[in-house]
């Protein structure tokens, strides 16, 4: 008990530095890579709520360039309120991993990470070939910031902290009552024991379905996002390598936990942030210290590095284990 409130403590602690960090520093670089984490934690804890059904997403980068097209598409071509976007966003995406889902899922494991491999090709083609629409592989220039919300004006880097922060927290709300939640125990009993769910009277395709679809929205609303953030999106910006990244992220940091996104992303962007103070740094080594680390996880802590952190204090529960 005790150990659990100081958890919830230093969960407390971090919440209110996050949200005070842009009157400690006006420092757009340290603003810029709080937001670059805070979109990564999003699209990563998708691809942990997918894994907790026994299935890899390798697309997650797809359905945040769907969110980010249609939303630009709706601003600039019919003029629609961009916080109408942000939300619809997140259904479009949230509504294609629908009917893809209902497609794909009837496949397992690695089948279905090929299958979404394809999907993130597949998606990222037709940005590139239609370019009346899309803009072909220039993209789309010129995106506004968000509109005035509540007399509050968007548009300073600050502003879009601010956005992606509200954005991260409703992200872990959700995944995290998910977790703790009926539905986190068939997920569990989905990834483990298919065959005794479904006996027991889960229907397997819906559940899955589900973990998918809720995983593309809030991929779609951080699709949204950036493209306002960067006043630019084009297909080089939801590359199949951008969806390699967030399951690599999700794997370092541990599928097991909800915190395990958190911890592997916020390493994994940390660490290159770091390693770029050393003098003649050379940032083209990147990968390979990215696949350095993975190796290593995988080979000494299957469990992610939240398994260190579980291990080294034996009395924090998870989330699954008060439901």
């Amino acid at each position: 008990m005790l150990r659990d409130k100081r958890a919830k403590i230093i969960i407390l602690a971090i919440v209110v530095f996050l949200l005070i960090f842009p009157t400690i520093t006006a420092n757009k670089y340290y603003l810029r890579t709080i937001i670059t984490l805070s979109i990564a934690i999003v699209l990563t804890s998708g691809v942990r709520l997918v894994a907790q059904t026994g299935q890899l997403s390798i697309a997650q980068a797809a359905f945040m360039g769907v969110g980010a097209y249609f939303s630009t598409l709706m601003i600039l071509k019919l003029g629609w309120n961009s916080w109408v976007c942000f939300f619809l966003a997140g259904f479009v995406s949230a509504g294609i991993a629908g009917i893809v889902g209902f497609i794909t899922l009837r496949i397992k494991e690695i089948y279905f990470a090929i299958a979404t491999l394809a999907l993130n090709e597949l998606f990222r083609l037709i940005w590139v070939e239609w370019d009346t629409l899309f803009g072909g592989p220039a993209g789309i220039v010129n995106i506004p910031s968000p509109g005035p919300l509540l007399g509050v004006r968007f548009g300073s880097v600050a502003s879009f902290y601010y956005i992606a922060i509200l954005l991260l927290f409703a992200t872990m709300a959700v995944v995290i009552r998910i977790e703790g939640s009926r539905v986190g125990l068939i997920f569990s009993a989905i990834k483990g024991f298919d065959t005794l769910a479904a006996s027991l009277g889960i229907n397997l395709m819906k559940e899955k379905v589900k973990a998918f679809v809720i995983a593309c929205f809030f991929a779609g609303m951080a699709g949204d996002f950036f493209a306002h953030l960067q006043h630019f999106i084009s297909p080089v910006d939801f590359t199949l390598m951008d969806s390699v990244y967030y399951l690599m992220y999700a794997v370092v940091g541990g599928l097991q936990s909800v915190w395990g996104p958190v911890v592997g992303c916020t390493v994994m962007i940390f660490i290159p942030v770091a390693l770029r103070l050393i003098p003649n740094y050379d940032p083209v080594i990147e990968p390979i210290i990215f696949g350095a680390i993975l190796i290593l996880v995988m080979r000494f802590e299957p469990e992610g590095l939240i398994g260190l952190f579980q291990k080294a204090r034996p009395g924090i529960r998870r989330p699954q284990e008060d439901a």
